[in-house]
């Protein structure tokens, strides 16, 4: 990584009328990232920071870190899952290529992302949960600071 990381937090990230948020399921322990239909009253608590670095010249990478019951988790690939990694140390995070992300195609606030590690993956959703997939299975994501 060259360059300083450029610190944001959103108000709540979102795909199209469906909001981002992070929970756990009955069936499990730990923490997953998922989404559904979006009320007014929840875009204010479901904050999301993004971590932006200069990889190159030509590419900036972005790491996703959700509170949860406030604790920093980060969002971390594995093979074909998007999954939560509970990092408290930001460096660390953003010197881990399974926690980058870059924006692959963006129009407005609008765009497709896709992991930095190989092999490079695109974010989707699958029964309400956000994993990764090909090309022609993407969705589009936005950061919303409202």
């Amino acid at each position: 990584m060259s360059g300083e990381e450029i610190i944001t937090t959103y108000m709540h990230m979102e795909v199209r009328e469906k909001i981002v948020l992070v929970g756990k399921p009955l069936s499990s322990d730990d923490p997953v990232i998922y989404v559904r239909d979006m009320q007014e009253t929840e875009k204010v608590k479901h904050k999301v920071t993004v971590y932006k670095m200069q990889r190159d010249s030509n590419s900036v990478a972005l790491a996703f870190c959700f509170l949860y019951e406030n604790q920093p988790f980060f969002s971390v690939v594995e093979e074909n899952e998007v999954k939560l990694e509970k990092i408290t140390d930001v460096k660390t995070a953003c010197s881990d290529v399974r926690c980058l992300f870059q924006w692959n195609e963006k129009s407005g606030e609008w765009g497709i992302l896709k992991s930095v590690a190989e092999p490079q993956k695109y974010l989707r959703i699958v029964d309400n949960k956000v994993t990764l997939g090909t090309w022609n299975q993407v969705v589009e994501f936005r950061l919303n600071s409202k």
